[in-house]
């Protein structure tokens, strides 16, 4: 069993408490008028932990106020709690801090935000790890079921009732099953169904039988009042048969009329068939005259084109040679001058003669004239070097004279190469062509036709044809009052077979009500077995809340619960309601329902493993605090008490 008590809670400028501390020995009593700070030192307590109040908001102000009721800028806001955990000390520290950042241009401090300090025994300590320490202590849901008598019945009755099923255990359908066969049978029956998704489906099948068999009856007086009355069937079937003969012996006498008046038009129709055959041949053989034509055509179009284009392709390589021929001509012309250039660079040189200065014979150092003898050997090998030099140059220059040559040369032979081409030629030789084929005359489509025998010949067919005489339409008797008669007849036989139809009818409709009936008998026969599948699943669920409320509720003195409430149709629905005794929390007195709270904490911290510091607000109505293990620190409305006073 884990033990947490609260040693010490200090406070530095926390919503109003400007400087306040106390410590704890056992049960601590802290008494204070109303708006004193009562619920302050829980909302620091909460806020040390895990950064909320004590109603669990994150966004409330920790800050101090003035007596005009502005916030004191540039303070620290700090709460710090030492704790016993099992004998083991911690000290934890949240401390708030506002962040002042001169901005450049101004001289004045601008507040932009604000950041939070964490401390674990004095250690600095990012957020993360910071929460980690506290959730090694207890985690916060945890926290809030056993600090608070009032927390467990502020939940939903949903979390509550999870809440006890996980102390308590909750009982599983299979338990139930193996005290009943007929229970037994139902949970097979669910499959993958839950209990309720059952119930439901129940619910919607039996809604459905219901609608159906509320149709029924409808269906069938609606399927009665339709039905038509029986006729003399024998009589009616005798005079269709008495029709149909009569129908029979005008029908003879009109096939008569009608195969000569067939022959009439057979001939009609074949003598069509037959022209419309020849100009359908016709038609074709014109279409392949025009495509013949085309054809010559194209090829006509399509030659002189080419000849154009070769013209076109020989005038543009005409003109490319010539300026090819300037630009090499221009090149040798160059090279000439280059030559020329080479030429009087030699001469130049060639006439070039050692001159020899008198400075040139003096000591470098002294200045001194050399010796006649070495003024000469100096002349002699200064001319040796001179002469050396100038014959290298001539030969360099005539190295490069040459060189030209050849190149020249190159060049004008590429001149003769396209010289050479006569695109003159070329151009006349395609002009002979196109000029050929321009001269070319084309047949013309009726020309092709004239020459085709067969279109001739289908020609001459049709026009055959259409010289015959129109056949001459035979001369028949009058059948208007033979059609008349059977007219009148085919109508009477109609009415006859219509009123022998309701026959069929008759027999349909005694059908379908027999269907009718038996569905009636199914569907209600069905609705018994659903509505006793339905009393199975009540039982059950009867069963299971004894199993559950004497599981749950062994574990409570005067603390009970009721998880299952009857509706007025008797059906039942799941529920968490806390009784006190009998009397619904909501209804009970502060003084019972803080009591209640404590047992309910006592159950949970046993189950937990975990005892937490237990604030009980209000404590000054309560006679009698009920026992538990945890440290309490009660808080009492005292109104002589204008500041807070620990006791």
């Amino acid at each position: 069993m884990k033990e947490v008590q609260l040693k010490r809670l200090a406070l530095k400028n926390f919503k109003g408490l400007k400087n306040f501390e106390f410590e704890t020995n056992g049960t601590t009593r802290i008494y204070g008028d109303n708006a004193t700070g009562k619920t302050t030192l829980v909302d620091a307590f909460t806020w040390l932990l895990f950064g909320k109040d004590s109603t669990g908001k994150k966004d409330f102000s920790v800050k101090t106020f003035d007596n005009e009721n502005r916030v004191i800028h540039k303070i620290e806001h700090e709460v710090e709690g030492t704790f016993s955990i099992n004998g083991d000390i911690m000290t934890l520290r949240r401390v708030l801090k506002e962040k002042w950042v001169t901005k450049r241009g101004t001289s004045e401090p601008e507040l932009t935000g604000h950041e939070t300090i964490f401390f674990w025994n004095d250690v600095p300590m990012k957020a993360g790890e910071y929460q980690r320490k506290v959730d090694d202590i207890i985690l916060e849901y945890t926290f809030k079921l056993l600090t608070s008598p009032f927390y467990f019945n502020s939940l939903k009755w949903q979390d509550r009732r999870n809440i006890l099923t996980g102390i308590a255990g909750d009982v599983s359908d299979n338990e139930i099953a193996d005290t009943r066969e007929d229970f037994s049978i139902l949970i097979d029956s669910l499959g993958d169904k839950t209990l309720d998704e059952y119930k439901k489906e129940l619910s919607a099948k039996k809604k459905k039988l219901k609608d159906e068999l509320k149709l029924i009856p409808a269906r069938i007086d609606e399927l009665v009042h339709n039905t038509p009355v029986a006729h003399n069937w024998e009589k009616i079937e005798a005079e269709i048969e008495t029709v149909k003969k009569s129908i029979a012996t005008i029908d003879e006498q009109l096939q008569d009329v009608s195969k000569v008046s067939q022959r009439y038009y057979d001939k009609i129709q074949k003598r069509q068939s037959e022209i419309q055959r020849l100009k359908s041949q016709i038609s074709d053989k014109e279409f392949k005259g025009r495509k013949k034509f085309k054809q010559q055509l194209d090829e006509k179009t399509d030659a002189i084109s080419t000849a154009k284009k070769a013209i076109e392709k020989v005038t543009n390589r005409s003109r490319e040679d010539a300026e090819e021929i300037k630009r090499l001509q221009g090149r040798i012309n160059e090279y000439a001058k280059e030559q020329e250039l080479l030429r009087q660079a030699w001469i130049e040189e060639n006439e070039k003669e050692i001159k020899f200065s008198d400075d040139e014979f003096l000591c470098p150092t002294c200045k001194r004239p050399f010796e006649a003898g070495d003024i000469e050997a100096k002349k002699v090998i200064m001319t040796q070097n001179f002469n050396d030099d100038k014959a290298a140059i001539l030969k360099d220059i005539n190295k490069q004279g040459a060189a030209i040559t050849p190149r020249m040369e190159e060049l004008a032979n590429k001149i003769k190469v396209i010289e050479s081409t006569n695109y003159q030629a070329q151009i006349e030789q395609h002009e002979a062509v196109m000029r050929e084929w321009e001269n070319v005359h084309l047949k013309t489509v009726q020309a092709i036709l004239n020459d085709d025998i067969d279109y001739q010949n289908l020609k001459q067919q049709l026009g055959a044809f259409e010289k015959e005489p129109e056949i001459e339409k035979p001369v028949l008797g009058d059948n208007t009052e033979l059609k008349k008669e059977k007219s009148g007849l085919e109508s009477n036989l109609d009415v006859l077979k219509k009123e022998l139809a309701l026959r069929d009818q008759i027999e349909a409709s005694e059908k379908r009500k027999v269907e009718l009936l038996e569905k009636e008998k199914t569907y209600a026969a069905e609705l018994s077995e659903l509505e006793q599948t339905e009393f199975t699943i009540e039982e059950f669920t009867r069963t299971k809340i004894d199993m559950l409320d004497t599981r749950i509720n062994g574990l409570f003195g005067g603390v009970k619960f009721r998880l299952f409430d009857t509706q007025l149709n008797g059906g039942l629905v799941e529920c968490c309601d806390t009784l006190i005794n009998g009397v619904p929390w909501q209804d009970a007195n502060n003084a019972a329902r803080i009591n209640s709270g404590i047992e309910i904490i006592n159950v949970l911290s046993k189950h937990y493993g975990e005892i937490a510091p237990m604030f009980i607000d209000n404590a000054e109505g309560i006679t009698d605090i009920a026992d538990t293990a945890a440290q309490r620190i009660e808080l009492y409305v005292s109104e002589p008490d204008k500041t807070l006073r620990i006791a």
